[in-house]
C-alpha cells in the first residue's frame, strides 16, 4: 500500500460503524482463544496430579512417613499440645528441620528410609511394600 492510499484507507475504516469496537473485539477473541487453551493446559496438568495422587500408593507411604516422624518429634512438645499430622505447607520446610543426633536435615532422612524400604521391599514383604 503507498502512502498516498493510507488516507483512503483510514477514510474507509472511519465509514465502518463502531470500528473500533469491532477491531476490539476481533483482538480480544484473538487473545481469548490464546488464554483458553494456556488455561485448559494448565487444568490438564492439574487433572493429572490429583490422578497420580489419588491412584499412587507411593506418595501416601512418603507422607505417612513424615507423619510418623513428626508426630514421634513432637511427642513430648506440651507447647504445641502434643498434636498429631501436619499442613502440606509445612513440607517445603523440611529442609530446614535437623536431626540432633545425625546433624541433618528431615527431608533427607525421609528420602534415606524411603530408599531403604523400597531396597527392602525386593527382599522381604514388610506393610511398607503393600501399596
Amino acid at each position: 500500500m503507498s502512502s498516498s492510499c493510507l488516507p483512503v484507507f483510514l477514510y474507509e475504516l472511519s465509514q465502518i460503524p463502531d470500528f473500533p469496537g469491532r477491531a476490539s473485539c476481533i483482538i480480544f477473541q484473538s487473545v481469548f482463544i490464546d488464554a483458553i487453551a494456556s488455561v485448559q493446559r494448565k487444568v490438564d496438568i492439574v487433572s493429572r496430579v490429583c490422578k497420580d495422587l489419588l491412584e499412587t500408593s507411593s506418595v501416601r507411604e512418603v507422607m505417612g512417613l513424615v507423619l510418623a516422624l513428626g508426630n514421634h518429634m513432637n511427642g513430648g512438645n506440651r507447647t504445641r499440645g502434643q498434636a498429631d499430622g501436619f499442613g502440606l505447607e509445612i513440607l517445603p520446610k523440611l529442609k530446614d528441620v535437623k536431626s540432633r543426633v545425625m546433624k541433618s536435615q528431615l527431608y533427607s532422612i525421609v528420602v534415606t528410609l524411603v530408599s531403604f524400604l523400597t531396597t527392602s521391599c525386593k527382599k522381604v514383604q514388610t506393610p511398607w511394600c503393600n501399596g
